[in-house]
């Protein structure tokens, strides 16, 4: 049944693969093989809650699902479209390709295949970092403007997390991805997305300390400079922890992580 379904013939070539766990995966060679697409239609007239919507979309895409459609029978509400817009542009690759007073199609075009899930947490970890030093800059250089490209930033890190658990989830379901992603094993997988998520988290925070820096800026009183001077001290410290922690995971050297 299996033959036939593949449509394999005599002298055709077949690849071995070793899994984990001591077991075999037999997979046809050079035969292309017949990829499922799943149309995900969602009711936003169901979506009373604010950011519901949001989240459907999200999980559309980090599942890996092609397409999405989204509709409305009394017609969209100004709020979902505009939730819509503001999802899809947090997310690489999701476009809307049609769209009228009631129906809208959103096409998730992105290969995530096309980069290295380390990489792309090496790049969460350059912001973040400079993310943080600039936000004790912008508070000791008097510069609103500098936490402003902070919290800009943080979407970008957002952005970045999201195509990385779209790439572990597929990787766990498709062990073919792990490599193509620089994955070495299925047991790194729920390690990477712990550490995404940290990453990820310190992006939050970081925008956080950004939107502080701009209150104290905004009031009437000066930040106090010796404040700033330990506040600079327990940044470098904490710099440092960060720094060799994530060195440590991206080189796996146990001595820089210990």
């Amino acid at each position: 049944e299996w033959v036939r379904a593949t449509n394999l013939s005599q002298g055709d070539s077949l690849t071995i693969q070793q899994n984990d766990d001591g077991t075999l995966n037999i997979l046809p060679s050079g035969i292309p093989q017949k990829k499922e697409v799943v149309k995900c239609i969602v009711d936003s007239d169901k979506c009373k809650k604010p950011n519901l919507l949001t989240r459907i979309i999200t999980g559309v895409y980090i599942i890996g699902h092609e397409t999405l459609e989204i509709y409305s029978k009394k017609g969209f509400e100004p709020e979902h479209l505009a939730e819509i817009r503001k999802t899809i542009h947090g997310l690489t690759d999701m476009s809307i390709v049609e769209q009228d007073m009631s129906h809208v199609v959103i096409k998730n075009f992105v290969d995530p295949t096309r980069f290295h899930a380390i990489g792309l947490m090496r790049i969460i970890y350059m912001i973040t970092s400079w993310m943080q030093e600039a936000s004790i800059q912008a508070l000791k250089e008097n510069r609103k403007n500098l936490a402003n490209e902070v919290i800009h930033m943080e979407k970008e890190v957002d952005r970045i997390y999201w195509l990385i658990i779209l790439q572990l989830l597929l990787a766990a379901k498709d062990k073919s991805v792990e490599k193509k992603i620089g994955i070495e094993s299925s047991q790194n997988i729920v390690g990477s997305r712990t550490v995404a998520k940290i990453l990820e988290k310190i992006g939050d925070l970081a925008e956080d300390i950004a939107i502080q820096v701009i209150t104290i800026l905004d009031s009437d009183y000066p930040p106090d400079q010796s404040a700033i001077d330990d506040l600079e001290k327990m940044f470098k410290m904490i710099q440092k922890v960060y720094d060799e922690s994530t060195k440590g995971f991206f080189s796996t050297n146990i001595n820089m992580a210990n």
